[in-house]
């Protein structure tokens, strides 16, 4: 699987002018769970927030991100994934989603739900062993039934 990530984000950099880090992929995959402030990105990818504001000036220069004032907190912004953002993350994983799809492809249905219910598992642990955020919201993005099994409607 990380063999075929990693080709994807590769084929996607010679595709694509100006992603320039999996940082930025990963920023777009978490806000594509929920919106977060500067700060909690920042956090997930332990950098100061000034390093995590250039790389949000780039996706929102972009269209892909917005930026909201905080109801609660007028000194913080909220940061959301936009209709655009959402369009160019799938772009983006795309290629590696129908990877895995067509991995698994030859799972029976029992299989498959035993595969969904490892992943709920593994969500369950990241979540009590306090795994970073961005892991659990990439967990729960797959657990969500955003793979689908090409020969069948079934959801992995």
């Amino acid at each position: 699987l990380r063999h075929g990530w990693a080709a994807t984000v590769r084929h996607w950099k010679m595709d694509q002018e100006g992603m320039h880090n999996m940082a930025q992929l990963h920023v777009l995959g978490i806000l594509a769970g929920r919106p977060s402030s500067l700060r909690e990105l920042a956090a997930v990818h332990h950098v100061t927030p000034s390093s995590m504001s250039r790389s949000i000036d780039l996706l929102v220069r972009k269209g892909w991100v917005a930026r909201h004032d905080d109801p609660a907190d007028r000194r913080q912004v909220i940061l959301s994934l936009t209709g655009e953002g959402m369009a160019a993350l799938d772009a983006m994983t795309r290629p590696f989603r129908d990877s895995v799809t067509k991995w698994l492809s030859p799972l029976d249905e029992d299989e498959c739900t035993r595969l969904y219910d490892g992943l709920q598992v593994l969500r369950s642990l990241l979540a009590r062993t306090g795994g970073d955020r961005g892991a659990d919201d990439e967990c729960q993005r797959w657990t969500a039934g955003q793979l689908v099994r090409p020969s069948s409607p079934a959801r992995i």
